[in-house]
């Protein structure tokens, strides 16, 4: 950080624009798709059915994301944050994919945050 003595290496690796850039990448592929086009022939997604049994226990979902995703680096206050919101989602209703719902909540929170675009 400039006139500090803190370092600051997610500033050296996504500009403002980059940084918001990311996150309606990340947006898109967790909420919808990358159509087809000429690069993509067959649009590119991402399938959640192997990750949606762990949506039962949000605590295990988060801590899988942690494991998958961030190598077990993921602090307990992210942690307890994406639990919780998580958690916000109820499990009942008619014709209610709950289970899909809560994959992509803490995907897109987990796959967002800053702890996630910073590599340690």
């Amino acid at each position: 950080m400039p006139n500090t003595n803190l370092k600051g290496p997610e500033f050296g690796l996504l500009s403002t624009t980059t940084s918001l850039k990311r996150v309606n990448f990340v947006t898109k592929m967790v909420y919808s798709s990358v159509g087809r086009g000429e690069d993509t022939p067959n649009g590119t997604f991402l399938d959640f059915r192997p990750l949606m049994p762990l949506a039962e226990n949000p605590e295990q979902l988060v801590s899988g994301f942690d494991s998958l995703l961030m190598h077990g680096t993921m602090t307990v206050t992210m942690r307890d944050h994406i639990v919780q919101a998580v958690q916000s989602i109820p499990a009942t209703g008619p014709s209610y994919n709950y289970q899909y719902w809560r994959v992509q909540m803490a995907m897109y929170l987990v796959l967002s945050s800053q702890q996630y675009q910073v590599q340690r």
